[in-house]
């Protein structure tokens, strides 16, 4: 399985398990396919605070 694959089964898991994420893609066709496929996606590097900022990194909390 390649990395895209498994990001995508990652993203369907948590969808079905109704947890609350937000992707980060730097691939911009990738990006567009999530968005299209109704995920919540940004689009850019997640090395940069700016880009983890935009994503609510600061709001995010811990899942038990």
């Amino acid at each position: 399985m390649n990395a895209d694959a498994s990001g995508a089964s990652l993203l369907l898991h948590l969808r079905v398990a109704k947890m609350s994420y937000i992707a980060i893609k730097s691939d911009l066709a990738r990006f567009n396919e999530i968005q299209r496929l109704g995920h919540t996606v940004v689009h850019g590097d997640a090395a940069h605070r700016r880009i983890l900022s935009a994503a609510g990194l600061a709001k995010a909390r811990r899942s038990s």
